[in-house]
């Protein structure tokens, strides 16, 4: 994938099924170009907590992805001046005091080789602005046409199996 500019608002979306693989203690759903930096991630310890990395260090959002039922779910990240803002199945779960104004550059790797991959994850959607808890519900239940306002990236990953997806919104990335 090309890299995708998060800029100072942005949000990104995903669905993923929990339980995340045994991997080892640190899950990356979105990778920047520095592996110092993974943007969005779950760190395990007793916990697996959601939250994000910037400069090398984990800023927790506080909630624990134990709480979560078998199955499939909705994760958005929304950053603005505030931080960094997480729902969970259109619910707010926690705020991170901090953003990352990485590139996107991967999702669900480990730039350094194996080790680190979020499992299983369908339909990404990463926006050029923070959507409101307004929108991440109604996304949280919602298919796109890919021409939305904002959309930068729509990756339905509907093409079968492998390491490369197609965008299907339509934009230069």
């Amino acid at each position: 994938m090309n890299r995708l500019s998060s800029g100072d608002e942005w949000t990104a979306e995903a669905w993923f099924f929990y339980p995340l693989p045994d991997n080892g203690g640190q899950w990356r759903l979105f990778s920047a170009k520095s592996k110092d930096d993974p943007v969005i991630v779950v760190k395990s310890g007793d916990e697996e907590r959601l939250g994000l990395k910037v400069d090398g260090r984990f800023f927790d959002s506080a909630f624990d992805m134990k709480e979560l039922s078998i199955g499939w779910h909705h994760l958005a990240a929304v950053a603005n001046e505030d931080g960094t803002t997480f729902y969970i199945d259109g619910q707010n779960v926690g705020t991170a005091e901090a953003k990352s104004s990485e590139d996107i550059y991967g999702i669900c790797s480990n730039l350094d080789g194996p080790g680190q991959s979020f499992g299983k994850v369908a339909e990404v959607r990463i926006w050029e602005n923070a959507l409101s808890s307004e929108e991440i519900l109604a996304n949280s239940v919602t298919t796109l046409t890919g021409n939305e306002a904002g959309l930068v990236a729509y990756l339905p990953m509907t093409d079968g199996l492998g390491q490369s997806v197609t965008d299907r919104s339509g934009k230069p990335s």
